[in-house]
């Protein structure tokens, strides 16, 4: 029969100090070279010592040893009580349903009490010396050298960025991905494209427990990612290439992975600031925690940014089906100078500045400026194209109290652009780049999108019903005036640049826009006709992206 018993998991001492036991399925495997071992007990229970059972007097002071014993009735005593046991008999081949684990014709009861105590005194001491290590905060290379031999296979230690911090250098193994991994101490764009590709990063920041896949690598893998609020901070990963991932070594493997979690919990709290001044300086610039300019002058002197200058803000919103934002923040802050980029709730916050003229390499809208330079936001369009992401920019400012604003801005151009490229929605704006969207380029659709619930009072108005009409007449008729002229609108109507994007001779289009204002009786010549008509056409532009009817 399969029992389960009670009151004998592993406890916590407190608060970061394990308790030192070890489950069933670790005893399970420590037993082998003793006998034909048999398990009765469907749980996983954990131990904090092993007895020799002498007598029930004494079982109620040690309930949460495990008891070996060497008759069958003393076995059904400690079951009565709930208490696990361990049957040895060297002559009897039956198990003994009454325990949780039997060792049959093998070795006597005594070789198996000294053995077995000799595995808890080794997990003992293998977990006292990962407790001080922890404690004294060594490196994390020295808690795998010590735990190899207990680890077994291959593990490696990487942090948000994706760089190595350790792994078990007795345990080498021969998959690709490891080995590049060692090769350049970082998961290289090509490691990071299997995992995008499997969805791993997804996988890692939301799922809880052991996660094992044999997908992208060689041999199984067994992943123990730390959480955060929004991801995940260290990936601790065991590469299966010399033992299969047995319940016993899985359990090893958790043991291993608490101290692990320790070391994340210190190192990476919850998503919060890195506690350096210039990353705490950004979170409250761009939160509103700073409110006086002799506030931000003083600590813009500590942290080594400018306060008066040519600002630019970008934000990069980080999903976490996408690679790890500390390993961007990496990137980004090796690509784009001079900046300083933080880590933020959901993705990371960029902020640019100089000292030079506004038609610097900072606020050029083309791939390089007049003195030469690469703009930024070319260098964060390659990159965003490389990670699969969306980046924000906005509106250049030139005093750290307007943060707040420019990154509310960013964030906003950041939303828009990856909702437009989703719904595969054009405009006729001629926008400079595909992943980083400007806010200044895309103002007025913002507005059009803030003010959707009352735009029916604009759709009321004459241009608005000229809109509808337009609109619906295309539908039935197979023409294209409200592509007309919203491109002639938009393109201030100059007859040679609305030719190009309409694929016209310039020549037509003069003919073009006196028969649309003969038909719907309008005069583009009115400035403020022009405007409700602009405004109109944007109305719809925007009920098409959301699905509605104009």
């Amino acid at each position: 029969m399969e029992r389960s018993p009670r009151g004998l998991r592993g406890r916590e001492k407190g608060t970061g100090e394990i308790a030192m036991s070890l489950t069933l399925n670790i005893v399970e495997h420590e037993l082998q070279p003793y006998g034909h071992v048999h398990r009765s007990c469907a749980d996983n229970p954990s131990f904090l010592n092993l007895r020799f059972y002498v007598g029930s007097s004494e079982v109620a002071v040690h309930e949460g040893s495990l008891y070996l014993v060497s008759r069958r009735e003393s076995a059904a005593t400690l079951a009565k009580q709930g208490i696990s046991c361990l049957y040895v008999n060297a002559v009897d081949d039956e198990p003994c349903e009454d325990a949780v684990i039997s060792v049959t014709g093998g070795k006597s009861p005594l070789v198996v009490l000294d053995g077995l105590l000799n595995s808890f005194y080794r997990f003992a001491s293998w977990e006292r010396e990962l407790d001080h290590l922890v404690v004294t905060q060594a490196p994390s290379q020295e808690m795998f050298d010590i735990s190899a031999e207990f680890l077994e296979n291959n593990v490696i230690l990487v942090d948000p960025a994706l760089k190595l911090l350790a792994y078990t250098r007795d345990n080498l193994c021969d998959d690709p991905v490891f080995i590049e991994l060692v090769k350049h101490g970082y998961h290289t764009e090509k490691n990071i494209r299997k995992f995008k590709l499997h969805k791993r990063f997804g996988v890692w920041a939301k799922q809880e427990g052991f996660i094992i896949n044999d997908e992208i690598c060689k041999y199984k893998n067994v992943v123990f990612s730390f959480k955060t609020t929004h991801s995940f901070s260290l990936i601790l990963v065991m590469t299966c290439n010399i033992c299969e991932p047995e319940p016993y070594l899985l359990d090893t493997f958790a043991m291993f992975g608490k101290r692990i979690g320790e070391i994340a919990r210190r190192e990476y709290p919850d998503d919060k600031p890195s506690g350096n001044a210039t990353d705490t300086f950004i979170h409250d610039l761009i939160s509103g925690n700073i409110m006086s300019e002799e506030a931000v002058r003083n600590r813009c002197k500590y942290v080594d940014i400018p306060f008066e200058a040519y600002f630019c803000m970008f934000y990069i919103e980080t999903p976490p089906e996408s690679a790890p934002a500390a390993r961007l923040l990496a990137d980004v802050s090796s690509a784009v100078v001079p900046a300083r980029a933080a880590i933020v709730r959901s993705g990371i916050v960029i902020l640019c500045f100089n000292c030079e003229p506004p038609r610097c390499s900072l606020h050029c809208s083309e791939g390089t400026c007049p003195m030469g330079k690469a703009s930024i936001s070319w260098k964060l369009e390659n990159l965003m194209e490389r990670y699969g992401l969306f980046c924000g920019r906005g509106s250049k400012f030139t005093q750290l109290t307007d943060a707040e604003v420019a990154f509310r801005q960013a964030r906003a151009a950041c939303a828009f652009g990856k909702r437009a490229h989703e719904k595969n929605v054009t405009t006729p704006l001629i926008h400079d780049w595909e992943r980083v969207v400007s806010f200044d380029k895309f103002a007025i659709d913002y507005l059009v999108e803030e003010c959707r619930g009352g735009d029916g009072l604009v759709r009321a108005t004459f241009a608005g019903r000229v809109i509808e009409a337009m609109v619906k007449r295309d539908e039935e008729t197979g023409t294209d005036d409200f592509k007309f002229l919203f491109e002639y609108l938009i393109g201030e109507r100059r007859p040679s640049l609305v030719a190009e994007r309409m694929h016209m001779h310039r020549n037509n289009v003069k003919y073009r826009i006196d028969h649309i204002e003969e038909r719907y009786g309008i005069d583009t010549n009115d400035p403020t006709l022009r405007l409700a008509l602009l405004l109109s056409c944007f109305l719809h532009e925007a009920a098409a992206a959301r699905g509605e009817d104009s």
